[in-house]
């Protein structure tokens, strides 16, 4: 971690520093592709570990039935987002939360609230992106439409209920979605965590 010295002799973060997501020399706010050796990946849109630009903050990868990368993203304030990754594309952020009409950056294929999302991880099961999500405490589900690069509507299940992360069961069409109940947000106390199976039919 890059720590910077700030007036009163505390230190600060480099990955606390927006801008740096816009900028392609830094490694923050970025999707990285790299080789086993830590190595940039070949076909790398810049020649360099970077992939992706512009995130605040990514949380679930998952690629889908034509190997493309979908991602969900944790919002500043306003939106969380699900993002259709490509090389060299710019997410937007700090210019943008959610969707905008800035030139040369790319909007996500859904939003919410940060209210109802606050997005963890994510995986996909017969062309449908499923979304844990920690405040919106819920699973969300998002279809993707065929090929094609966009999604259709989004439904919630367990409101209010559970929702942290997904994961895809190696070899089955099933999930294994957890709770965070024992840590900061949750309030819980040790023990009182649950790992879920859930078969999609």
């Amino acid at each position: 971690m890059d720590l910077q010295p700030v007036p009163g002799g505390t230190f600060r973060s480099s990955a606390q520093t927006s801008s740096l997501a816009q900028d392609r020399n830094s490694l923050n706010g970025k999707i990285l592709r790299m080789t086993t050796t830590g190595a940039p990946a070949p076909g790398n849109p810049f020649g360099t570990l970077v992939y992706s630009m512009g995130h605040r903050n990514p949380q679930g990868l998952a690629f889908d039935r034509n190997g493309r990368l979908w991602e969900a993203e944790f919002g500043n304030s306003s939106q969380d987002e699900l993002n259709l990754i490509k090389p060299g594309a710019n997410y937007g952020w700090p210019t943008c939360e959610g969707t905008c009409s800035v030139a040369g950056m790319m909007n996500p294929k859904a939003s919410w609230p940060v209210a109802q999302a606050s997005p963890s991880g994510i995986a996909i099961i017969r062309n449908v992106v499923y979304m844990g999500a920690l405040r919106g405490e819920r699973l969300w589900r998002i279809p993707i439409n065929g090929d094609t690069e966009s999604v259709g509507t989004s439904t919630a299940y367990y409101v209010g209920a559970y929702g942290r992360t997904v994961t895809k069961v190696p070899n089955a069409d099933q999930l294994w979605m957890s709770t965070t109940n024992a840590d900061n947000n949750g309030g819980g106390g040790p023990g009182s965590d649950q790992i879920f199976r859930i078969t999609i039919s």
